[in-house]
This record gives structure tokens, sequence and C-alpha cells, in this order.
């Protein structure tokens, strides 16, 4: 009776690390679509403050990276 609730307190634990790495996961993954969204909002307001042609004649080099 012991090993079966050793092999059960292992497997429900091994369960609740997956999850809260899937949870980790996803949170991680959230983050950083805001984060990219939120550099791409600053991009778009600096183009627009300081003259469209100006800024979009050259890429922003840190705007690829967050999109990843």
């Amino acid at each position: 009776m012991a090993d079966f609730s050793l092999k059960y307190y292992e497997l429900h634990t091994t369960d609740e690390y997956r999850a809260a790495s899937r949870a980790t996961c996803i949170d991680r993954i959230l983050a950083h679509r805001q984060m990219a969204r939120r550099y791409a909002e600053k991009a778009r307001k600096v183009r627009e403050a300081s003259g469209a042609a100006r800024l979009r004649a050259r890429a922003i080099p840190g705007l690829r990276i967050a999109k990843r």
C-alpha cells in the first residue's frame, strides 16, 4: 500500500510540475506579445511625430527582434 501511495504522489507532483511549466510558458508568451505590441506602438508614435517618410526609409532594428 505504501508503494502505491508513493507512486501516486510521484505522478501527481509530476502533473503539477507540468501544469506549472505550461502556465509559465503561456505567461511568458503573452508577456512577450504585450512587449512587442507596446514597442510597435511606441515606434508608430515616433514615426508620426518626427515625419513618417524619414523613419520609414530605415528599419527600426529592435522591432524585428521584438516580433519573434
